[in-house]
């Protein structure tokens, strides 16, 4: 993961999502259910950026979402994630920066 990359964004979004994947079940898991139902939750306050993640370390849990505000809050949830746990992390970080 490149720290550049997180912060780099052109959209007007609160919080940015960056979700780091591999070719495996979980991974396509999020791309097909989750990230959808995100997109439709949030669809001005979210933006995503999917990245592919080929050598993960040993022993690293897939995929890697990684949530950041405007404020540079961060919040980084490893493995496949539950919906509504996930919404209201994202909503609390919507909250705190105003949108």
């Amino acid at each position: 993961m490149d720290k550049n990359g997180l912060t780099e964004c052109g959209h007007a979004s609160v919080v940015r999502l960056h979700v780091y994947g591999k070719d495996c079940r979980s991974c396509g898991s999020v791309t097909r259910f989750v990230l959808p139902r995100l997109r439709k939750d949030f669809p001005s306050s979210v933006c995503v950026h999917v990245h592919e993640f080929r050598k993960p370390p040993a022993g690293q849990r897939m995929p890697v979402l990684v949530a950041l505000s405007r404020e540079m809050h961060l919040v980084v949830v490893e493995g496949m994630p539950d919906y509504e746990r996930l919404r209201e992390v994202i909503q609390a970080m919507v909250s705190l920066c105003g949108g």
